[in-house]
């Protein structure tokens, strides 16, 4: 048939292909992404108009050229995802490379290629989707920087710090906590490596802790209230001799993460200065942290030598001093207590000093009471050491994490921090977008919980892998399943989090959306195979069908009959009444063609007017006969086109093959045959003269 005229026509770059694929190909000229499909040689057939404005390049510039879009830096890449692909026999090629725009310069490309194979298997060409994950790419290298950078800043923390997970028992309650990460300085309090502590139990292998401190962290993991605990006598490090700290536990996921400092100078000072003034000033003479001990009214009364050291003050320049003429007037207040001379208990704070030059320093500082023999409260005595490098620590983990923090959630892209249980541990709003549900229902559930049976089991193999093999960034296709029970279509890739030591530790999870590049696959496959008009084989297809009847048939011992149609008048009917008429009366044609053959048999559209029955297993002609008769019956009923009732008329040739008869040869006789039917005035069938 004509091309309707009433429409204006699709881009040049489309105007080149068949219009039953303009029309759809259309269609993806308004995706982000760009397409472009390549020939069995490699050469650009179609471009999506998207390449112009994500690399430089005019649709119509590239087509009929082999496009490089990869750089050199960037082959390696592609070759590699090539191979991978070969060897695992799959039709679908997935990689990231660095690619080079029309102007020099470059950006990373996500790239998903896809054979095309018509239904013999021969590869008819590819279509590849390419995405700019310039952004993506920059946020995950970031991400790998603030990675090293948390792990610098705890190492470089001069207390001993460690993340404790919580193990649970059936009932969910909690019965141990498992080492999850230890800084340098605890692995050598602890005299161990970090391959033997990461893992172990924390009542495993200290079971003394038991009635302790681990009813304690048991209450900072349920109830969330971070918990201080002064004074805590404990074997201290590798030797085991006893010492005091004290202990700070704040919960972070399903466990907390916990530090402990040594105070037993501090603590020596606090309770044998009523006993021995002299071993008293023997010990804070002695000691690396500033030992202070003033009056009521908060005058420096006696002060350690080391200050000397700390903050560049002789220990005769501060006694006779109010405390507070040393503090940071923005910290005056946190450094005193409302009832203060009444108070008696142990005062904590962190404030900054100035120093003899004129700079603050940060310092924490620890005051108890000191009382005389009568028990009244006579002075205060507390320690002062610099925390500078540990404010410092704090405020960089707490940019880094903010950082993180920006970079996941204002990701475009769907991603999830998953545990080695397959647990969320974080997820960003595009995830939550994807899926229609909340951050909270999914901080509820892992991947198991999103994931149908099938595809469950494909990650789990895949997580398998990742874990052993190192360099694996493992990527799949996945259906994702959503509350409401929808499906999403994503590309699910993730990769392994491990420590300095390389022990496995959370998956960093990413989900594309590929829902348009499904369809598009599907559309050209379709395409590939069917005519567009009435969604029937096409006239290709029809041959490979026959072929393969053909042969079939000889080893069955049945024959194949062709029954060849042509519509009678339809040219009159586009002439009259316009050509949607006459598309509308072949889409009918079409459909009772097909109700009347049975599920194995093929219809197929190979020219304007022109229609191929193809009827497999038959035992003689006569049956194909037979077959016509129900066509001509069926076509009987009246269509209204345009407020006219037409009844549809069709002239049939009838074949049947003799010998090893090709296809052609076939398909020739039966169109000889329709042939003698229009000839002797249509609305008839008449079979091939061998078969008559």
């Amino acid at each position: 048939m004509p091309p309707r005229t009433e429409r204006e026509g699709p881009p040049a770059h489309v105007a080149r292909l068949p219009l039953d694929a303009a029309d759809a190909l259309a269609v993806l000229d308004r995706l982000p992404d760009v397409v472009i499909c390549y020939d069995v040689d490699g050469r650009v057939t179609w471009s999506s108009a998207a390449l112009q404005s994500m690399l430089g390049w005019e649709p119509d510039e590239v087509v009929g050229t082999l496009l490089r879009l990869s750089v050199p830096e960037g082959r390696d890449a592609v070759e590699r995802a090539v191979r991978a692909s070969a060897d695992s026999g799959s039709d679908v090629t997935h990689v990231r490379f660095l690619a080079r725009r029309r102007d020099g310069s470059t950006c990373w490309l996500d790239c998903r290629t896809s054979v095309l194979r018509d239904t013999a298997g021969d590869v008819t060409g590819a279509v590849s989707s390419y995405r700019d994950v310039s952004d993506l790419v920059e946020r995950e290298q970031a991400l790998t920087s603030l990675a090293a950078e948390l792990r610098a800043t705890l190492d470089s923390e001069l207390d001993p710090h460690a993340r404790l997970v919580a193990v649970r028992d059936d009932a969910g309650q909690v019965v141990d906590f498992e080492y999850a990460d230890a800084n340098e300085s605890a692995l050598a309090y602890l005299g161990m490596s970090r391959e033997d502590l990461l893992g172990s139990r924390l009542v495993q292998r200290w079971p003394q802790l038991a009635s302790g401190l681990f009813e304690l962290y048991v209450e900072v993991v349920e109830t969330g209230d971070p918990v201080i605990i002064d004074d805590q006598l404990l074997g201290g490090g590798v030797t085991g001799t006893l010492r005091w700290y004290d202990i700070r536990g704040v919960r972070v996921g399903d466990g907390l993460s916990v530090s402990w400092r040594d105070v037993t100078t501090r603590h020596m000072v606090s309770s044998d200065l009523n006993a021995s003034q002299e071993l008293y000033r023997m010990i804070a003479e002695n000691s690396s942290d500033v030992v202070i001990r003033s009056s009521l009214d908060g005058r420096f009364e006696w002060v350690s030598p080391s200050v000397s050291d700390v903050l560049g003050w002789s220990p005769k320049d501060m006694v006779g001093q109010l405390a507070s003429d040393f503090v940071h007037p923005d910290d005056v207040s946190a450094s005193t207590s409302p009832d203060e001379n009444r108070h008696r208990g142990r005062l904590a704070f962190r404030v900054r000093m100035r120093d003899h030059e004129g700079s603050y320093h940060w310092v924490d500082t620890t005051f108890r009471p000191a009382t005389d023999s009568s028990g009244a409260v006579v002075a205060r005595v507390g320690s002062v050491r610099l925390a500078d490098a540990e404010v410092a620590a704090a405020h960089e983990l707490e940019r880094s994490e903010r950082r993180f923090r920006l970079a996941m959630d204002s990701s475009p892209v769907a991603m999830a921090l998953v545990d080695l249980d397959r647990r969320f541990t974080r997820v960003n709003p595009a995830l939550c977008r994807l899926l229609d549900c909340d951050a909270e229902w999914l901080l509820a559930r892992g991947i198991a919980d999103i994931l149908d049976e099938d595809d469950n089991r494909t990650d789990l193999r895949m997580r398998e892998e990742a874990l052993a093999h190192a360099t694996v960034r493992d990527v799949g296709e996945k259906r994702l399943i959503r509350p409401d029970g929808s499906e999403a279509w994503v590309e699910h890739s993730f990769g392994v989090v491990r420590d300095d030591d390389g022990t496995p530790v959370s998956y960093v999870s990413q989900f594309v959306d590929i829902a348009d590049a499904r369809h598009t696959r599907e559309t050209l496959a379709f395409q590939a195979t069917h005519d567009g008009l009435t969604r029937l084989v096409n006239q290709r297809e029809l041959h490979r069908r026959l072929s393969t009847i053909l042969s079939h048939a000889a080893r069955a011992d049945t024959t194949v009959g062709v029954l060849y149609l042509d519509v009678d008048g339809l040219k009159g009917i586009n002439d009259s009444l316009g050509h949607s008429a006459g598309d509308a009366l072949l889409v009918e044609v079409a459909r009772r063609l097909e109700s009347v053959v049975r599920s194995d048999d093929t219809v197929a559209r190979v020219g304007g007017d022109e229609f191929v029955v193809l009827l497999p297993e038959l035992r003689q002609c006569a049956d194909a006969v037979l077959v016509a008769a129900k066509v001509h019956e069926v076509m009987s009923t009246p269509i209204s086109l345009k407020g006219h009732d037409v009844v549809p008329s069709v002239s049939i040739g009838i074949a049947t093959p003799h010998g090893e008869q090709r296809p052609d040869d076939l398909i020739a006789a039966a169109d000889q045959a329709l042939y003698d039917a229009k000839h002797s005035g249509g609305h008839t069938s008449a079979v091939a003269a061998t078969d008559a």
